[in-house]
């Protein structure tokens, strides 16, 4: 069974502000899907290779429905006897959004026979009692092997402070499922552990197009999908693309900014690295710069059948490789692609952790703007520099970095040694060339929802906080396209999404591929 747990009513209490008490016996453990709060009343509980203690507060834990294999199973730790009734190991669930049709119902044990139910608002126990193996076969629990448990615990158990490890593999091999794993098991150990994320594509803090560096003193407890985007703990460093065949300058020069900004940290904390997929030709070239970068101490190869498939660099580190096995062949995989995960991290940065494709646009409509003079500031664009007459234009509805740089990386004249004039002709926009500024530091995303030329104003969307927001003194258009669901407030006849249009332009159609003509 997916969860092993006797639901007598002696043992589970529901609070008035809707949240559960679960009291544990031996070989208990839930598994679910769905998101809550998760706080340790009595015990300790593991889960994801972290161990949860009382006294460390709420801890946010999530598995989407569209992710059926990577279930998360949380139990209490062998030996455990403490407890606030007859010893037995306590754990507080709380909704993470309450319901207000739902806030004063009435929690039915008897449907806690079923294959699932939920125990509180948004949160399924998948208890896979029923015998119809159709049901059950719906889900699975993530799976790590003895193998990953053994490298991970191996690696927490290095002495000193400064141990950096790079994950590697090819595409959908688990590396950032080792990774989040490994960063959980070396929190049992450290108050404190930087992930440096390199994987434009599927980042972990971040929309794609950053290369972040994340200070973690909580563990990892769901996909990056799953969980609110705070910039608090993080540093960001731009690339503006979400594939790094894009610009490899700009992408390497991100990563140097940011393990530069490990090394100056006051405190040594272990570093974690988790790298793209792409280990052929420019990317396997990209791969080695940032080993020889980093230098680690330890190196995870994940391949298949656990055999080495990736030629590595000698490295003065002289790091230890291991090479572990991808995860099972059976397990679920991801119902959404990668497209799809890409631009559902980007809906929730702007629009919220609880926000989907439907809502994104109306959630968007509702946030207030903030204006922002383009006179203090400088322009740039990562996907080659427009025509200094369509500049606003090119800006308009854009998704655009929100950067800070040093007063010594802008020209003292409006002039760039790369482009005899950088003065923009709509009202003295100040434009500089990307290749001065790529890699620098991002304080995160914004979108520009409308100019007014006339008062010199943008107005932008963004999450990122007033205090970050003024040391902004650069903005850089990315080429990473909105989607469109985050434009439109609905889809039908009478309502349009700004700067899109769905009617039918006569004398143009969609441009079909000639295959029966040679390329030169």
């Amino acid at each position: 069974a997916l969860s092993l747990f006797s639901w007598d009513g002696a043992k589970v209490t529901k609070n008035q502000d809707g949240s559960i008490l679960l009291r544990f016996e031996k070989n208990e453990k839930l598994c679910f899907h769905g998101e809550a709060l998760v706080r340790v009343a009595a015990g300790s509980f593991k889960v994801f290779g972290n161990v949860l203690h009382p006294m460390q507060g709420d801890h946010h834990i999530a598995c989407p429905v569209w992710n059926p294999g990577a279930l998360l199973t949380i139990a209490p730790c062998e030996g455990e006897t403490e407890g606030l009734v007859q010893g037995q190991p306590t754990l507080r669930i709380s909704p993470v959004r309450k319901s207000l049709q739902r806030s004063s119902r009435i929690l039915d044990l008897t449907k806690a026979q079923g294959t699932s139910f939920e125990l509180v608002d948004g949160f399924h126990v998948i208890s896979g009692e029923s015998s119809g193996e159709s049901k059950i076969s719906k889900f699975q629990p993530i799976s790590i092997n003895l193998e990953w448990k053994e490298t991970a615990a191996s690696i927490s158990a290095l002495p000193g402070e400064k141990v950096a490890t790079v994950v590697i593999g090819n595409r959908n091999t688990g590396k950032s499922t080792f990774a989040r794993f490994l960063v959980n098991t070396l929190l049992n150990e450290h108050t404190c552990v930087a992930y440096l994320d390199t994987d434009l594509g599927q980042s972990e803090f971040t929309p794609s197009g950053l290369v972040t560096l994340g200070l973690l003193k909580k563990p990892l407890l769901s996909p990056p999908q799953a969980r609110a985007h705070s910039s608090s703990n993080t540093r960001s460093f731009f690339t503006g693309a979400s594939h790094t065949e894009t610009n490899p300058s700009a992408y390497l020069t991100a990563v140097e900014n940011a393990i530069k900004a490990y090394s100056r940290l006051g405190k040594k904390y272990p570093l974690v690295v988790n790298t793209q997929g792409w280990l052929k030709g420019l990317g396997l070239s990209l791969l080695h710069s940032i080993l020889n970068l980093i230098q680690p101490q330890r190196i995870v190869h994940i391949s298949k059948d656990a055999v080495p498939d990736t030629p590595l660099p000698n490295l003065a580190s002289n790091p230890k490789v291991t090479v572990l096995g991808c995860r099972p062949a059976g397990a679920l995989r991801c119902r959404a692609s990668a497209v799809e995960l890409r631009r559902m991290t980007l809906v929730r940065y702007f629009a919220g952790p609880s926000a989907d494709f439907r809502t994104a646009a109306h959630s968007l409509s509702s946030q207030p703007p903030y204006r922002v003079s383009w006179m203090g500031l400088w322009i740039s664009f990562a996907n080659g520099m427009p025509d200094a007459a369509n500049v606003l234009t090119a800006l308009n509805a854009s998704l655009v970095g929100l950067c800070h740089v040093p007063n010594k990386s802008f020209p003292v004249i409006l002039k760039d040694s790369n482009m005899n004039n950088v003065q923009s002709k709509d009202a003295q926009i100040r434009l500089l060339d990307f290749r001065r500024v790529q890699g620098c530091e991002a304080m995160g995303y914004g979108i520009i929802s409308g100019i007014d030329v006339k008062s010199r104003q943008f107005y932008v969307l963004t999450p990122v906080s007033p205090a970050k927001l003024a040391t902004v003194n650069l903005l850089i258009r990315t080429e990473i396209a909105i989607p469109a669901v985050m434009l439109a407030s609905r889809f039908g006849k009478d309502n349009e999404a700004p700067y899109t249009t769905v009617k039918t332009i006569q004398g143009f159609v969609a441009m079909n591929s000639r295959t029966n003509i040679k390329r030169k």
